[in-house]
């Protein structure tokens, strides 16, 4: 699986005029990225099912849509391991989140970097594309 693959987010427009908004969602999962990793592994380090389950499925979608492969596909054991009531697998592979959002965070920065338009989708929007 790869850490991030951008032809995900270019399935979600129609055309070269909606890039801004890919820029901006990958920009704003990247925001967002170490946060819901936190999240997951605080609540699956408390034991709390409920708690975990959300930030799981959180991280899950975002990172599907994000084409944040590794993450994602990470998320769905852990999702099952949840849903098994596993909660020693489900640490173990809580683990291995940090490393995979790590990988995700440095192609999606080096994404945003390369990409000639970057720094015109985010001028005014307080974003900073090095």
């Amino acid at each position: 699986m790869t850490a991030f693959d951008p032809s995900r987010l270019l399935d979600l427009v129609d055309d070269a005029s909606q890039r801004p908004f890919v820029l901006e969602l990958a920009r704003t999962y990247r925001r967002m990225l170490e946060p819901r990793v936190a999240r997951v592994l605080a609540s699956v380090g408390a034991g709390d099912v409920d708690e975990a389950m959300d930030a799981v499925l959180s991280l899950k979608v975002s990172s599907t849509m994000t084409g944040a492969d590794e993450l994602s596909g990470l998320a769905a054991h852990l999702e099952t391991d949840l849903r098994r009531g596993d909660l020693r697998s489900a640490g173990a592979q809580a683990l291995l989140l940090p490393d995979a959002a790590q990988r995700a965070a440095t192609a999606i920065d080096t994404y945003l970097a390369q990409d000639p338009t970057a720094a015109e989708a985010f001028e005014g929007h307080g974003a900073r594309t090095s």
